[in-house]
């Protein structure tokens, strides 16, 4: 069975334009390990992502400055990390915009912490096992 250290090597960017709750998640992720983790706002996004080279991009599903549905679009046409929305809440006109972009998951911003953190780690291993069974063929 392989081994996937998930946080100590995993690297996670927060794409999110309100400050106060970016901050707040960001030290959540210090707090339970991640080695790295860093704030985008939704105008960065791209020129963060690409100097970063996250595991996992936390999306804010709606941001002040860009559509985050194309945003995703442009993360997913350019780098290989796994996306997990953060949505204010969940309905069948955003889950299918959500899902033309096969995230790695959703969380509201209601959550609690264990859902914040499994969700991401849950997020986290996936795509891990997915680059690793693209790269077995």
């Amino acid at each position: 069975m392989m081994k996937i250290e998930i946080m100590t090597h995993s690297k996670i960017l927060i794409i999110e334009d309100t400050d106060v709750f970016a901050i707040d998640l960001q030290n959540k992720f210090i707090n339970w390990g991640y080695s790295s983790t860093n704030i985008a706002s939704s105008q960065q996004a791209l020129q963060k992502a690409n100097k970063m080279k996250p595991n996992l991009i936390l999306l804010d599903f709606k941001l002040k400055y860009e559509n985050s549905v194309n945003l995703a679009q442009k993360i997913i046409d350019n780098f290989d990390t796994a996306i997990v929305y953060i949505i204010d809440f969940i309905n069948n006109e955003n889950m299918k915009l959500i899902r033309t972009t096969k995230p790695y998951g959703y969380i509201t911003k209601t959550f609690e912490e264990n859902q914040l953190k499994y969700t991401i780690e849950d997020a986290i291993y996936r795509h891990k096992i997915y680059q690793q069974y693209t790269l077995s063929k």
